[in-house]
């Protein structure tokens, strides 16, 4: 009886992690996170699933939070200008839109990006149901570092929308799942299982 309570504990302890985001600075992203300047790409490049071996493929769309048309997501030259060689965005339709990057295979907690030439941009970020975990805005900056950390909630989904802006220098601390978390959610599932069963 008593590994049954305690299983059951475990359970509530493993689906109880809170959904809210804090706003971070890029400083404040674990060490050895994915960086990603996209400068491996030539101006014009379609992205896609360039980066599926982080378990990360981004695409877009016309309207703001992933809503509206699909829209492609390209590569291009700063010429110069505040970031890197290469950012990403949407020149096609005039920078305005959504950039999505969505996760599989991956625990990630902490997502940012640059945002050159923000006008009104936010970050949205969204666990595997698709649940709204928090929403970080830019300062409307030229190049604002727009970054959150989710205090253990798994993203699935991170979405840059505004309007006129790109996006560069993404970082993320993508982890692969271990076997053992695994083991001990399904052993904390099957306690909740077995105390239901005695209840009733």
């Amino acid at each position: 009886m008593k590994m049954r309570s305690m299983l059951a504990v475990l359970a509530v302890a493993v689906f109880s992690t809170g959904a809210y985001g804090i706003s971070i600075e890029q400083a404040d992203m674990d060490a050895g996170s994915v960086f990603l300047n996209f400068d491996e790409l030539a101006a014009g490049t379609v992205v896609s699933n360039q980066y599926a071996g982080y378990g990360l493929t981004i695409s877009g769309t016309l309207g703001n939070n992933g809503s509206g048309a699909a829209s492609t997501v390209t590569a291009e030259d700063t010429g110069g200008s505040y970031s890197d060689p290469i950012y990403i965005g949407q020149p096609n339709n005039s920078w305005d839109g959504s950039v999505i990057f969505d996760f599989t295979g991956v625990n990630v907690t902490q997502f940012g990006a640059y945002l050159v030439d923000s006008a009104s941009s936010w970050l949205s970020l969204y666990d595997s149901s698709n649940t709204l975990i928090e929403t970080i805005f830019g300062s409307g900056s030229v190049y604002d570092w727009v970054g959150a950390d989710t205090g253990g909630v798994n993203i699935a989904r991170a979405i840059f929308s505004g309007d006129f802006y790109a996006v560069d220098d993404v970082m993320f601390n993508a982890k692969v799942p271990e076997p053992g978390s695994l083991i001990l959610f399904l052993a904390g599932l099957l306690g909740v299982v077995v105390s239901r069963r005695r209840i009733g």
